[in-house]
């Protein structure tokens, strides 16, 4: 028989096992930037040559095989900054046990120009410098799947010149997450992101993509303790 859990136990767990991702993040980023800091060229914008790209490439595979949960990582550039004859984004999908770059369309007179410069984990990543969970939203111009994006700053010396990520997908999330949430009183309760929406949940009226403006009728919302990020726990009051 499974105990419910308190409150303050569940935020903990919830706490700790976003924090494990972002740290997981931030180490990928660092050897990322090395890469782009030691042997990128940067005259006059970035352009990074073959070579340098399998090197990406290696970082991002050794990820994929030792973080099975995550779909995607990569590096993504602000635009202006990086030579045309360049891809402004370096990604790497999952593909049953192997690992691809993921081409996107960057011609603006497409249809399905990816315009990733206006998503939310680039705003949050790049613009306000600061940790982001872009998401639940169905990644149309990416790998067409219902998904998050966790986002860093990409830090190449003392200049920010994009973001480091990754991709979990909702289902993933929820394989991880659900058993967590249901050790809450009541067995219901949610993570919300930092702009209201809920990441994955418990409650059946307040699923995922759902959005919370405030805290419903017999319900709480609890911060959670994530460093330089408001999420709450979403949860049915006992």
């Amino acid at each position: 028989m499974e105990f419910a859990h308190t409150t303050a136990e569940i935020t903990l767990r919830l706490s700790d096992w976003i924090e494990s991702i972002f740290q997981d993040v931030t180490q990928i980023g660092s050897k990322f930037a090395d890469v782009i800091e030691q042997d990128v060229e940067r005259s006059p914008k970035f352009y990074v040559p073959s070579s340098e790209r399998k090197r990406l490439s290696k970082i991002a595979a050794e990820y994929l095989t030792h973080q099975p949960a995550t779909d995607g990582v990569g590096l993504i550039f602000q635009r202006e900054i990086v030579d045309p004859s360049s891809p402004a984004l370096e990604w790497w999908v999952r593909d049953e046990d192997q690992f691809h770059w993921q081409e996107f369309d960057n011609d603006p007179s497409s249809p399905r120009f990816y315009d990733y410069e206006q998503l939310e984990w680039f705003r949050g990543g790049f613009g306000a410098e600061a940790r982001t969970i872009a998401g639940p939203y169905i990644d149309y111009l990416g790998v067409d799947e219902y998904i998050t994006t966790w986002t860093i700053p990409l830090i190449v010396g003392l200049q920010t010149v994009g973001v480091v990520g990754m991709d979990l997908k909702v289902d993933t999330l929820e394989k991880c997450l659900i058993p967590i949430l249901r050790k809450a009183p009541n067995s219901r309760a949610a993570l919300v992101n930092e702009g209201g929406r809920v990441i994955v949940s418990t409650i059946g009226p307040y699923g995922s993509g759902a959005l919370i403006e405030s805290a419903p009728t017999g319900y709480a919302l609890k911060p959670l303790n994530v460093a330089d990020m408001h999420l709450q726990l979403l949860v049915e009051e006992s």
